[in-house]
């Protein structure tokens, strides 16, 4: 019985015990502030490097034959028949063939999330990359702008919205 009592009681004051509160607190290495990032031309070079591994993981990357971007725009056609063993195979992508799909559809949600990383990685250089201070970050937004709307070219939107943007 001893024994258990010894046993609790040597738990119970490792549980009382802390540190000191001056060694919770430690310095992230590592880690950058869009306030002391963006700032060189090399941050912008880092940062438009990113960007266009974001667009290449996001948007020209696939997963075998799990690619939503041909999905969406290559099934929709009269073209591409999605077919297999039975009527059950590839049938979130057979939706596309019949024009079944919604917003439920899961190769469209991702489309749409991989073009959004991808749009993401290039605002963030349009947005924090100073294109006055230097060529080299004018050429980095500017390559970031094309990116940004190659990225999501080919969302679908309506015509209305592709006006207010300028697009025709």
């Amino acid at each position: 019985m001893k024994k258990y009592i010894y046993s609790f009681a040597v738990c119970a004051a490792l549980f009382c015990t802390s540190c000191d509160e001056s060694r919770l607190n430690i310095e992230q290495k590592a880690v950058s502030s869009t306030e002391n990032f963006y700032k060189t031309d090399q941050d912008a070079v880092d940062a438009m490097t990113a960007a266009y591994a974001q667009f290449l993981d996001n948007v020209c990357s696939s997963a075998g034959i799990y690619q939503p971007q041909f999905t969406l725009l290559n099934y929709s056609a009269d073209d591409v028949f999605s077919a297999g063993t039975n009527y059950a195979d590839h049938m979130d992508m057979r939706v596309f063939d019949e024009f079944r799909y919604d917003t439920g559809n899961a190769p469209l949600k991702e489309l749409y999330q991989r073009y959004y990383k991808s749009i993401y990685a290039s605002n963030l250089v349009i947005t924090y990359v100073d294109p006055a201070a230097s060529t080299v970050m004018a050429r980095c937004v500017a390559e970031a702008r094309v990116l940004s709307h190659d990225g999501g070219s080919h969302i679908p939107t309506s015509s209305k919205s592709r006006q207010t943007a300028g697009c025709r």
